[in-house]
């Protein structure tokens, strides 16, 4: 279960917390491969104040293109 993931957990965290109030993602999956999980994962970011917004590949700036995790 991605959910588990300390990197999950941290974002969520950090969100109530109101540390940021938007998730930059290449896509969804980019979160959690399991659907549900996603679900799980946007409903307490947005509970939180949080948008999540598409940033394709395509789009990307230099910085964003460096700072994705390997």
């Amino acid at each position: 279960m991605s959910l588990i993931r300390s990197g999950i957990q941290s974002l969520i965290a950090d969100a109530q917390a109101g540390r940021f109030d938007m998730v930059l993602s290449e896509a969804l999956d980019r979160l959690s491969r399991d659907q549900e999980d996603v679900a799980g994962v946007y409903k307490r970011l947005r509970f939180a104040g949080v948008t999540i917004s598409p940033c394709p590949k395509a789009r990307a700036t230099n910085f964003m293109s460096a700072s994705r995790a390997p």
